[in-house]
């Protein structure tokens, strides 16, 4: 469990004027709410839910906790943390929200699990656990499509928003620890940790290219695709930039020494990039260009994947 990753998600809009990333809203779970369902076969419609009238959604972080077993969010600013689901031993990792459907998926990397919540973390639902070591994982609203990486199998898998129709896209990768949907470009951007590369190939798997190799521990990806980026975070500390094709390679020092990066999202409105350090257990905040850095939260039980919703 040495590599593993933490997720953004991408969320495809006529215009995006913001990304998700990562290496999972608005109400408290219910405390006494029910445990771990598994599929129901009416419960993904392939529809978008709509939003209340008059409620406005708030900007918001989620992430991931592995060694508290937990899925929280928070306000931008750090406050109002609230956990959301708590699943004792599955190890949550990679994240992924899909707010036109109000759920959010997340990967149990030591369960072997894929699970899905509404997004105040209410009906946790396991919707496969024909996996393989699941990390990084991207929900596709525009599609009602599900992608993610399987770091020990070594594989890209893609499914229906409900687990059904699992469908193996590639195989043979070297520890994949996380990926990313160019849904207007119609690719797919996959991190192979060990190898220290990054993958571009075709929603159905084919056509795979190397746009980024000779990295040291990469781990999360995100996509900036209003401006025609990628950014992603070294396990060592750092998070790089570079165009789509992989050209104009910028490396941000933005950790300290000995820090493990972990999760990254993306809110572009705002100029920022949010971060994870898994090790000294916060959430970081910079401008794109890697200034300006600021510790958001703090205390937090190994943060792992991180998303910025809606």
């Amino acid at each position: 469990m040495l590599y593993r990753i933490n997720v953004f998600i991408t969320v495809a809009t006529v215009s995006i004027s913001y990304l998700l990333t990562a290496c999972g809203q608005i109400i408290e779970a219910d405390p006494g709410g029910g445990g771990v369902g598994t599929p129901d076969e009416s419960a993904d419609t392939g529809q978008p839910i709509p939003p209340e009238a008059d409620a406005p959604v708030p900007r918001r972080l989620y992430w991931t906790e592995t060694e508290s077993d937990t899925v929280r969010r928070s306000d931008l600013d750090g406050s109002n943390i609230a956990t959301l689901v708590t699943i004792p031993g599955d190890d949550p990792d990679g994240l992924s929200l899909d707010s036109m459907r109000g759920t959010m998926y997340w990967s149990a990397f030591s369960a072997d699990r894929i699970y899905r919540a509404n997004l105040d973390g209410s009906n946790p639902t396991i919707i496969s656990n024909a996996v393989d070591g699941p990390d990084g994982i991207r929900a596709d609203s525009s599609a009602t499509a599900l992608y993610w990486v399987e770091h020990t199998a070594g594989q890209v898998v893609r499914s229906n928003h409900d687990g059904s129709a699992q469908t193996v896209l590639a195989t043979g990768l070297d520890r994949p620890s996380d990926i990313t949907i160019d849904r207007k470009n119609g690719v797919l951007y996959v991190i192979e940790s060990v190898e220290g590369r990054i993958l571009r190939m075709d929603l159905d798997g084919g056509n795979q290219q190397t746009i980024a190799s000779g990295l040291v521990r990469p781990i999360c990806i995100a996509l900036d695709a209003v401006n025609g980026h990628l950014y992603w975070t070294l396990r060592d500390g750092g998070i790089q930039r570079a165009n789509l094709d992989g050209s104009n390679l910028i490396t941000f020092d933005t950790s300290p020494a000995n820090a493990t990066t972990e999760g990254i999202a993306l809110d572009l409105d705002n100029g920022h990039m949010y971060w994870t350090h898994l090790n000294i257990g916060t959430i970081e905040r910079a401008n794109l260009d890697g200034s300006d850095i600021k510790t958001v939260i703090t205390g937090l039980a190994e943060p792992r994947g991180l998303v910025l919703a809606p």
